[in-house]
């Protein structure tokens, strides 16, 4: 009987192709960036009119100049019958609404 004696051989794996990076399309970037815009567009006048309340503005109030800081409009805010009767009906509809 004859042998023959030989090394095992390891067994060599094939080269992988490289993995393909997966892409994003142009549209997956649509929804967020017009989600954003509406925020934007619908907050910004009710950002603009918190900005504008502390304006110190003497005589017209219908000015869109910007001249300096104030917290007079917070301070003397019961001095305006009609604001506290807006702003008491407007808290009398919103906690039902909310409910």
């Amino acid at each position: 009987m004859s042998s023959v004696a030989t090394v095992p051989r390891q067994a060599v794996e094939p080269d992988l192709p490289p993995l393909r990076v997966k892409r994003r399309r142009w549209t997956f970037y649509i929804l967020p960036l017009f989600t954003i815009g509406m925020i934007v567009y619908l907050a910004s006048p009710v950002l603009l009119m918190i900005l504008y309340s502390f304006n110190d503005i003497r005589g017209e109030r219908q000015v869109p100049k910007f001249t300096c800081c104030t917290l007079n409009w917070w301070k003397n805010y019961r001095e305006f019958g009609d604001l506290n009767t807006a702003l008491a009906t407007s808290i009398k509809v919103a906690i039902p609404a909310s409910l």
